[in-house]
């Protein structure tokens, strides 16, 4: 009698709760939740870019060649003696890129910073923390922020150099990261929640979660249920006219975006 709602959010498909059946008296409202792109690895890198797009090929093979000759290029991936320094890297590039949108990044204030050197270093010391970074003249210009379990590779957060954002560092980099996972056996590289463009120009497929809201036989719980009907239904009508607007335009944007360069950093949020 404690509770009028349970919201179980991100819930994927397929889980025991989401299939689960319920004891009877509960009211169970199970609707979509968010999108959440992820990109199919094939065997080999060289199978993996004749999927792409001829735009995403052109652009990806030209900014790698490019980074190569203008700097000393290299990548690496953060062990335990360069983990430290590398978290402070990604830190500091990532809240560049979003102090200059005047808000704050994901990893801004010390008690941020010392939970993901924490969970870093614990990470490492489980093969799971894939932490790319892409070194130009010796200095870090980019660096991708990943995890490894099993056969899925989750890209996480990222940052870059905005004075070197012409030459798609982001790009370059997630490249990188791609062909490491493949190297690594990984059968998914994972994008996590949202459905910005750049996504889908690395023939990125959908899938979505869901939420599952549990409601119980008492006044309070059947309003606040009701309400959230009403809510989720005009929130579906307008991801309905969204899709459909959303899927006449994907092809085009997601090649104009491979032309265009973009880069990764922007869906960092």
């Amino acid at each position: 009698r404690r509770w009028d709602l349970c919201d179980f959010a991100d819930q994927r498909k397929g889980t025991s709760l989401t299939d689960a059946e319920m004891p009877d008296g509960l009211r169970p409202l199970l609707v979509h939740h968010r999108v959440c792109p992820f990109v199919p690895l094939s065997p080999s890198w060289d199978e993996f870019v004749k999927r792409l797009s001829k735009n995403m090929r052109t652009n990806v093979g030209r900014r790698r060649r490019q980074v190569a000759k203008q700097f000393r290029a290299e990548y690496d991936l953060a062990d335990a003696a360069t983990l430290p320094a590398a978290m402070e890297e990604l830190f500091r590039l990532h809240n560049a890129r979003w102090r200059r949108r005047g808000v704050a990044g994901a990893f801004a204030g010390a008690r941020m910073q010392a939970f993901h050197h924490e969970v870093a270093g614990k990470f490492l010391a489980r093969g799971w923390l894939r932490l790319h970074r892409l070194r130009l003249d010796g200095e870090t210009r980019a660096a991708f922020y990943c995890f490894q379990v099993g056969r899925r590779v989750y890209y996480y957060l990222s940052g870059f150099d905005l004075a070197f954002g012409k030459y798609s560092i982001g790009n370059v980099l997630m490249a990188q990261a791609i062909e490491r996972a493949i190297a690594d056996g990984a059968t998914e590289f994972d994008l996590l929640r949202g459905d910005e463009t750049y996504k889908f120009a690395w023939k990125a497929e959908e899938r979505e979660t869901l939420r599952l809201i549990l409601g119980r036989p008492a006044l309070r719980s059947s309003v606040a249920l009701s309400a959230h009907r009403l809510e989720r239904f005009l929130e579906h009508k307008g991801l309905a006219i969204q899709r459909r607007l959303w899927g006449r335009q994907k092809d085009k944007a997601a090649d104009k975006a491979a032309g265009a360069a973009t880069n990764v950093e922007s869906a960092d949020a």
